[in-house]
């Protein structure tokens, strides 16, 4: 910020103190002094240190936050180490483990709980408007199973779900693989427990 922004904000500041003691408000006068004086001298903090620098560092570009969203590293689902996709390989460790296999299939068979196909697309609802299918409506068929039915399917509700997040995750990249067709012939699961010390597919 310029030199003109550090007085236009210690003139507004002073203008509102003003009003305040004249109204005898001089308790909180005081405290927008304050916050004025505040401002104005990160203001000239800011600009002294930017006169501090060079032209060439004034000119770099800055190097972006890091998020902690993007930056977090992929979970891979024990079992699928050493699988040719380690992460396709836990969307189907998730598929099995948390018993979505029980009622959603893998294969194109047409029917309204399968997996196939559904991934991008939009679906007909029975209780609301169509939507399509993303993290945001998976994330909500999850926690609210009976919200999001879908128009064409007749059966019992889904149980709630609350998957953690690296589980959803794998889950979303199964459905991602699985929105034009089927899964390759040979496309590899999580190996089966090696002793029963490794019994459990998920942490």
């Amino acid at each position: 910020m310029s030199g003109a922004v550090v007085i236009a904000i210690a003139f507004l500041g002073t203008l509102v103190g003003l009003a305040l003691v004249q109204r005898g408000r001089k308790n909180v006068a005081a405290v927008v002094a304050t916050m004025g004086t505040l401002a104005a001298g990160g203001v000239l903090a800011d600009e002294l240190h930017s006169l501090r620098e060079s032209p060439a560092e004034r000119e770099r570009p800055r190097a972006p936050t890091p998020s902690l969203w993007t930056e977090r590293p992929t979970w891979v689902a024990p079992g699928c180490e050493a699988a040719p996709d380690p992460a396709l390989c836990s969307g189907l460790a998730v598929h099995h483990v948390r018993r979505c296999d029980g009622c959603h299939s893998l294969e194109a068979e047409g029917d309204a709980l399968s997996f196939v196909g559904l991934w991008g697309r939009e679906r007909s609802l029975k209780s609301a408007d169509p939507v399509e299918v993303d993290r945001a409506y998976l994330l909500r068929s999850l926690l609210r199973p009976g919200y999001d039915v879908p128009a064409d399917y007749e059966g019992p509700p889904m149980p709630r779900f609350r998957l953690r997040g690296f589980e959803l995750d794998a889950l979303e990249t199964l459905l991602v693989a699985l929105a034009d067709g089927p899964l390759p012939e040979g496309t590899v699961g999580p190996a089966p427990p090696e002793s029963p010390a490794h019994a459990s597919a998920l942490p």
